[in-house]
């Protein structure tokens, strides 16, 4: 697990990467969706596109497979994400030839997996200032309001649109 950030406040979202290493170039065939629950963080779910290459770590090769997701905080102090299980099928190098070949005999293996865990420092929201208003929805929005029909005459019907976009914890919104 990885983020580029562990010094949040309470409800700021933060993108959230898994990545599986396994020995062997290609050596993944399929992996299956994350398990991550925790008491104090909410985990958005991880996106279904897999990127998948290769890295060398120490002359060894190993394949790699990235997924994306994001979490937030919903309690100050000290946070704990726990560590995530991910089922990963990939080749069993046992069962190819000496010469790190694939035979015709090659067998994948399907294994649970589990990643580090990650520790937050998780800030109060600011008091001073806040709206009073204010829902707990911490991000970057933009808000679009669009009416139709413009011309009217009293009593015509109008319908109002309210579009908002952005990134956040869309959760908290009221």
């Amino acid at each position: 697990l990885t983020t580029p950030k562990t010094s949040l406040y309470v409800n700021q979202i933060v993108p959230l990467e898994l990545t599986a290493f396994v020995r062997g170039q290609g050596s993944i065939y399929e992996i299956g969706a994350p398990d991550l629950k925790n008491e104090n963080m909410v985990v958005k779910p991880f996106q279904r596109n897999v990127a998948q290459g290769s890295l060398a770590i120490d002359a060894y090769e190993y394949s790699t497979a990235k997924i994306q997701s994001a979490i937030y905080p919903i309690q100050p102090g000290e946070q704990v994400l726990q560590p995530a299980t991910l089922r990963c099928r990939f080749i069993d190098r046992s069962s190819q030839s000496g010469g790190g070949f694939r035979s015709l005999f090659t067998q994948t293996v399907t294994r649970d997996l589990q990643s580090n865990s990650l520790t937050f420092n998780v800030k109060p929201l600011p008091k001073e200032g806040k709206p009073a208003t204010f829902s707990g929805a911490v991000g970057d929005f933009d808000m679009e309001i669009s009416a139709s029909p413009l011309k009217l005459k009293t009593g015509d019907p109008i319908s109002v649109d309210i579009t908002i976009k952005g990134v956040g914890n869309f959760e908290m919104l009221s």
